[in-house]
């Protein structure tokens, strides 16, 4: 595997975000205080029935203020788009469920958007945890619109960033690592690259894969092994992907 390359920028947020002076989490349907989530974006992204809006990789700019950014002349990149023929899968983990969720879309795995503001919480005794599988375009914008991710970001993982990084941002800190798939299509093994981004919040884990992998199970089969001995945190699960 390559040499994983750390780097020490950090980068600020596209906007300022603005944090009350009171500490207490207000989980009310309102904005998270801590990451200044915005729920009424979630709320779309849940909207999404998979196969269904897979070719419609375009969002409008009100939800997703980074795409004005992207058209301009210095920052336009191009993008590649999640690959249809591939199925999509989606692993929700969150205190607030007496089980673990997965779905083959956003809408299949039944959230009302009253309950975001629970699932999503700030409260670092309430571990939240996403895994997508194969997300379009237009889902994984949005998710990083509602999450003001940075277009850094957002660039390196559509477009597949190969390079092995972890990158510290104001709210998060994000990391790419490579993993290979073992084909045994002669007598010979052969091994076939390919890359997961993770996004780690204080108190939550976004992660990013455009290949069929086993990873996100492997960390779900570890968790439910050691939650009652270890203390779970989002920096945690990015350690068990690694």
């Amino acid at each position: 595997m390559a040499s994983t390359k750390y780097t020490t920028e950090f980068y600020a947020e596209p906007e300022r975000i603005e944090v009350p002076a009171q500490a207490t989490p207000v989980c009310d349907g309102k904005e998270n205080n801590r990451f200044s989530i915005r729920f009424e974006t979630l709320e779309r992204v849940l909207a999404c029935e998979g196969s269904e809006n897979r070719e419609e990789d375009q969002i409008d700019g009100e939800a997703q203020p980074y795409g004005e950014l992207r058209r301009q002349d210095n920052y336009q990149l191009p993008t590649t788009s999640a690959n249809h023929a591939k199925p999509q899968r989606i692993i929700l983990y969150s205190p607030f469920f007496d089980s673990i969720s997965q779905a083959t879309s956003f809408k299949d795995l039944g959230i009302h958007g009253s309950d975001l503001p629970y699932i999503f919480s700030e409260d670092a005794d309430r571990l939240w945890w996403m895994d997508v599988q194969n997300p379009s375009e237009k889902e994984l914008r949005l998710i990083c619109s509602a999450f003001r991710i940075h277009p850094l970001t957002v660039e390196d993982i559509l477009n597949r960033e190969i390079q092995e990084k972890i990158t510290d941002f104001t709210h998060y800190y994000f990391a790419c690592f490579r993993s290979y798939h073992v084909e045994d299509t002669t007598s010979d093994k052969s091994y076939k690259p390919y890359t997961i981004h993770i996004v780690v919040f204080p108190t939550g884990t976004l992660s990013f894969c455009f290949e069929d992998s086993d990873h996100a199970d492997h960390v779900l089969k570890r968790i439910e092994l050691l939650k009652d001995h270890l203390f779970i945190n989002s920096n945690w699960i990015f350690y068990a992907f690694v």
